[in-house]
């Protein structure tokens, strides 16, 4: 390096500032004291008297300037390289101080360093393959046991199979029981539904309290008494009821009722289109030997539509049997009446 920056390195080049030639940076000062720089006159244009003395002094003192510019750096330059030169020798001179033994024993170390990590990791490597075989040995006696179960799963699924023919034959004899218990449920559940939709029986209830039910319409109040229960007429699950209202100026007891929710709605065929009896029974004559007998049909009801709730709003007839008529007639006894509710195709 030192040989090399003293023969071949060129540095820095730079420009002289007083004869503008290229010389390194290293070789200005010898360029400037050698005589070599020689100053390069400046070609003054011809001037006015007495301005031309004045140009080439200042020209003078900026070239000298310029010059002095020059020569501090390279001054300083040359002591950079010189700092440098000595930094250099004193590293070289420091490498030169270690002996052959002490590169030796250095070798030494890291050959013993290197030979530590070496056996370190073929520990490890050993403890590895030594958890390998002991992993290898479980996995083997799992295998063992493993053949054993699958033994026995194979064994008790050949048996599942050899009973499978038993058990489809009583699985065969459960569903023909089945069948022909369905079968006669059927049966017995369109006879009675047959029974059910297909008639329709009278319903009767006693009206207690005849003086205060006249009482309450004589007021303007509601004067109206029903069955205790619902009745099926043609599988219709219908409520009916009395009421005494006045019609065309005559008081006169009529048909009220209500159709509830019944078993069979979802079977049935609506609007409801059937024929109303509603008859008053004779106390000391039983069944239709003497009654006196209102009628209507569903054209002159409204809403008899299937009920969405528990039961539809209160329907009733537009004529009645006159209350003189019942009265005069024997109908009424120890203030009760008997009702009676027939449904017709």
């Amino acid at each position: 390096m030192l040989e090399h920056f003293n023969d071949d390195c060129l540095y820095y080049a730079v420009t002289c500032q007083r004869c503008s030639r290229t010389v390194t940076q290293k070789d200005v000062f010898d360029h400037v004291m050698s005589g070599d720089c020689v100053q390069e006159q400046p070609q003054t244009p011809p001037t006015p008297e007495g301005v031309g003395a004045v140009s080439w002094l200042e020209s003078l003192q900026s070239l000298d300037n310029r010059l002095t510019e020059s020569t501090r750096l390279s001054l300083d330059a040359i002591k950079d390289v010189h700092e440098a030169q000595i930094s250099l020798e004193r590293n070289m001179s420091a490498l030169r101080q270690f002996s052959r033994e002490e590169i030796d024993g250095i070798r030494g170390q890291l050959e013993s360093t290197v030979r530590s990590v070496c056996r370190e990791n073929t520990e490890r490597v050993l403890a590895s393959c030594g958890n390998i075989r002991t992993a290898t040995n479980a996995l083997k006696t799992a295998s063992l046991d493993s053949k054993k179960d699958m033994g026995q799963a194979f064994k008790a699924l050949a048996d599942s199979i050899n009973r499978r023919s038993e058990i489809e034959e009583q699985l065969l004899g459960m569903r023909k029981e089945f069948d022909d218990k369905l079968s006669t449920v059927l049966t017995a559940t369109k006879a009675i539904l047959g029974d059910k939709l297909n008639s329709s029986e009278p319903l009767e209830w006693t009206i207690d309290g005849w003086s205060k039910l006249k009482d309450a319409e004589k007021r303007a109040e509601e004067a109206v008494n029903y069955s205790k229960q619902p009745g099926y007429f043609y599988g219709y699950s219908i409520l009916p009821g009395a009421q005494i209202v006045d019609i065309g100026g005559t008081p006169s007891l009529r048909l009220v009722f209500h159709i509830c929710k019944g078993l069979y709605d979802e079977l049935l065929t609506w609007p409801l289109e059937k024929e109303f009896h509603f008859k008053v029974v004779h106390p000391f004559e039983k069944g239709n030997v003497r009654c006196q007998v209102s009628k209507c049909r569903n054209n002159n009801m409204e809403g008899l539509k299937m009920p969405t709730t528990s039961r539809s709003e209160r329907l009733f007839a537009t004529s009645g049997i006159p209350i003189k008529t019942l009265e005069a007639n024997g109908y009424v006894k120890n203030d009760k009446i008997m009702a009676r509710l027939e449904v017709f195709p």
